[in-house]
C-alpha cells in the first residue's frame, strides 16, 4: 500500500486511471484507509456481519488464573473436550494453541478423551494412515481421532494431517496461530485456548485483537454450515475485555515509528527526502498521519492540534535524524536541515537490513577472524524470530563446532542457537528435529543479503582484512560448507559422461567429447547415489570425483583439458589396450591414411 500510495503522489497525471481495490476481513476502520489513498466517501464500501454467508456464534469463557501461566495453560488441555461435545455438533474443531508443544499435549489430551467415541470403521481408516505419519506422537493421536499441525511439524505430516481434518476424520485438530494465517482449513467449531502467549523477555502476554479475529474467521464452511461457533478461553479478569473487543472491534493504528529510521534511510537514498521539511512533508502522506489527527494519545501527542501534530512530527524526523547521523549512515550540515546518505546509508537501504545490524556490522574489529565474523552475523536483528526452545538444548549441546561456544556444550541464548546452526550447517550436520531444519532454512534464507552487507560495509570502512574474511565467510554460506572442507566436490552435481569404444569413429568420438563438455556446463540435476544407468554410444561414470581415487581425478581433468582442443589425440601407450583401472576407455588407432606425422624422439645421428 505504500508503494501505491507513493506511485499516485509521484504520478499525478497517472493518478485518476488507478483503481485501488482494499480487501480485509479485519480492518474496521476502512474510512482511514480511504482518506490515506484519497478515495472518495461514495467510493468506500463496507460490508458487515450482515453479509457473512455463515453466521458466526461467540462465546468467551473465563477461567480462574493460577499463579504460573504454565499451569493455567497445561490445565485447559482438560477442559476442551467438554467445550467440544457442546458447541461441535459431532462436526470438526479447530483449537488455536499458544505454542508448539502446547499444540501437540492438547492433542494427546483430546485423544484420550474422545478415542471411545470412534466407532470402528473410522478407527481402522485412523489406524492405518497413522502408519503413514513419521512422528510417534501424531501417529498415536492420529489412532485417537486427533492432528496437531505447527511449524515443527514436516510437510508430509501437514499434508496428511489436513487431508484427514477435510475428509472429517478428526474429531479435532491442535494448531498454532500460523494456520490461521494462509492454511484454508475451516471447522464449524473453533476453540482459542488461552489468549496468552510466550514473549521472550517479557514471559506470557496478551494476543493482540488482530490475532484473535483471524482465529474466529476461521469458523464457518459456506459448503457445509449455515452456521458456526467460536469459543475464546480466556481467564476470568481477562473475559470481559475480549467482550468488549469483539463486540466493538478494534480499529488499525500505524506502526511506522517502529521502523520509521529504515524507511528515513530509504527515502533518503531515493532521493525523495533532502530536508527536514521534506521529511515532514513525506510522514504526512502515510496512515500515521491519518491515525495521528484522530487518535493522537496513542503515539504520545497531547492534542490534535493540526499545528502541534506538525511541530511534534518535526521534533521526531529531528531526533531519528540525528540518531542516523550519529551512526553514519546519513550526514547533515551545520544547520542540521540538509541530509545525504553515506555508503553505508546506501548499502543499509540497498540490502534492506536494520538500523541495529548495520551498526553492529560497523563495530567489527579491522582485523575479525571467520569466528568472529560468525558470531557477529548471529546476533543480526533479521533473526530475531528465531527462539531458542528447551526442547532443543540437548540436540544443539551435541554438535561438533568448530568455533566453540563461550560456555562450553551449553547454548543459552538465541543468538548462541544461531551460531550452532550455522556452524552445523557448513559441517554437513543433519538435525532430526523438523523445528530446527526449519530455523536452519530461515536463517540462510536471510544469510545472502546480510553477508553482501557485511563485505560493503568493510570495504566502505576500509577493513580490508575483515572483508576478506567476510567474502570467506559469504563463500561458505553460499557452498554450505567451510572452506578447507574435504567435500567441496559436493557442490559439483552433474553426470560425467566419456565415450566409449562403441563409436565406432574418430569423428563421432570427438563430438561426443564436446557434448559432455557441454553437459557438464549445463546440467543442473542432481548426482545420483552409485553409478547412473549406461547410454547407448557412451559411457557413464558418477563417481569419477571421489578423492579416494587419483587416476580418476587425473582422467577426468585430461577428458576436461582436451575438450576445449580441436582434436581430441589417443592416449599415449598401446592405444588397442583397454585399462580397466581409471574407468576411461581408450580410443581406437587411427587408420594409418589419417595418422598425423610426428617426429621422431630418437635423436638424430650426423651425417
Amino acid at each position: 500500500m505504500k508503494t501505491v500510495r507513493v506511485a499516485s503522489s509521484k504520478y499525478d497525471c497517472a493518478a485518476a486511471q488507478l483503481r485501488f481495490i482494499a480487501v480485509s476481513a479485519t480492518i474496521p476502520n476502512i474510512e482511514d484507509i480511504a482518506t490515506w489513498l484519497d478515495c472518495s466517501p461514495e467510493c468506500v464500501l463496507s460490508f458487515g456481519e450482515e453479509y457473512r454467508p455463515v453466521k458466526l456464534e461467540i462465546h468467551v469463557v473465563g477461567y480462574p488464573r493460577s499463579n504460573n501461566d504454565f499451569i493455567f495453560d497445561r490445565n485447559l488441555n482438560f477442559k476442551v473436550f467438554e467445550l467440544i461435545r457442546q458447541f461441535s455438533d459431532g462436526r470438526p474443531t479447530l483449537v488455536f494453541c499458544s505454542s508448539r508443544k502446547g499444540a501437540s499435549q492438547g492433542a494427546v489430551q483430546i485423544a484420550k478423551d474422545s478415542a471411545h467415541l470412534l466407532s470402528t470403521t473410522r478407527r481402522q481408516t485412523l489406524l492405518e494412515a497413522s502408519f503413514r505419519s513419521g512422528d510417534a506422537m501424531l501417529a498415536e493421536c492420529i489412532r485417537g481421532g486427533v492432528g496437531f499441525h505447527s511449524a515443527a511439524t514436516s510437510f508430509q505430516d501437514r499434508a496428511l494431517v489436513e487431508d484427514l481434518f477435510m475428509k472429517e476424520l478428526l474429531t479435532a485438530l491442535c494448531t498454532t496461530s500460523t494456520l490461521a494465517q494462509g492454511v484454508n482449513l475451516p471447522a464449524h467449531l473453533v476453540i482459542v485456548k488461552s489468549t496468552l502467549y510466550w514473549t521472550s523477555g517479557s514471559g506470557y502476554e496478551e494476543a493482540s485483537e488482530l490475532d484473535i479475529l483471524q482465529m474466529i474467521g476461521r469458523a464457518g464452511r459456506p459448503q457445509f454450515d449455515t452456521s458456526a461457533v467460536a469459543v475464546i478461553m480466556t481467564t476470568q479478569d481477562s473475559r470481559q475485555k475480549w467482550l468488549n473487543i469483539l463486540s466493538r472491534k478494534q480499529v488499525i493504528e500505524s506502526c511506522l515509528l517502529q521502523n520509521l529510521e529504515e524507511h528515513l534511510v530509504s527515502e533518503i537514498v531515493l532521493g525523495s527526502i533532502a530536508d527536514v521539511a521534506q521529511a515532514v512533508l513525506w510522514l504526512k502522506s502515510t496512515f500515521l498521519y491519518t491515525r495521528v489527527k484522530k487518535k493522537p494519545q496513542y503515539y504520545g501527542m497531547k492534542t490534535a492540534n493540526t499545528e502541534d501534530i506538525e511541530r511534534n512530527l518535526k521534533e521526531i524526523c529531528m531526533r531519528d535524524l540525528n540518531e542516523l547521523a550519529s551512526f553514519g549512515l546519513i550526514t547533515m550540515d551545520d544547520d542540521g536541515f540538509t541530509v545525504k546518505a553515506t555508503d553505508r546509508g546506501a548499502i543499509m537501504a540497498r540490502y534492506y537490513v536494520a538500523v541495529q545490524t548495520i551498526k553492529l556490522f560497523s563495530e567489527v574489529d579491522a582485523q575479525a577472524e571467520l569466528c568472529d565474523l560468525l558470531k557477529t552475523l548471529a546476533k543480526a536483528t533479521e533473526f530475531r524470530d528465531i527462539r531458542l526452545r528447551v526442547t532443543e538444548k540437548k540436540l544443539l549441546n551435541v554438535v561438533q563446532l568448530r568455533f566453540p561456544l563461550p560456555h562450553p556444550s551449553k547454548v543459552i541464548s538465541d543468538a548462541e542457537k544461531i551460531f550452532v546452526l550455522l556452524q552445523a550447517a557448513l559441517s554437513n550436520h543433519m538435525f532430526e528435529e523438523w523445528g530446527l531444519k526449519q530455523d536452519t532454512s530461515t536463517v540462510f534464507s536471510c544469510c545472502g543479503r546480510l553477508c553482501c552487507s557485511l563485505i560493503h560495509t568493510q570495504l566502505a570502512l576500509r577493513h580490508f582484512e575483515a572483508a576478506r574474511n567476510a567474502i570467506k565467510l559469504s563463500q561458505c554460506l553460499r557452498a554450505r560448507m567451510w572452506e578447507d572442507s574435504r567435500l567441496v566436490a559436493k557442490q559439483i552435481r552433474v553426470h560425467l559422461v566419456f565415450p566409449s569404444r562403441r563409436c565406432c569413429s574418430w569423428h563421432r568420438r570427438h563430438l561426443c567429447a564436446h557434448s559432455c563438455i557441454e553437459r557438464i556446463r549445463h546440467c543442473r540435476e542432481a548426482t545420483p547415489v552409485g553409478p547412473a544407468p549406461p547410454r547407448s554410444g557412451v559411457r557413464t561414470e558418477t563417481d569419477i570425483w571421489q578423492p579416494d581415487s587419483g587416476r580418476r581425478r587425473a582422467a577426468a581433468a585430461a577428458i576436461a583439458e582436451r575438450g576445449s582442443k580441436r582434436r581430441l589425440r589417443p592416449p599415449a601407450g598401446n592405444p588397442r589396450r583397454r585399462r580397466r583401472g581409471n574407468r576411461v576407455c581408450a580410443l581406437r588407432r587411427l587408420p594409418r591414411s589419417r595418422r598425423r606425422s610426428r617426429p621422431s624422439r630418437l635423436p638424430q645421428k650426423a651425417d
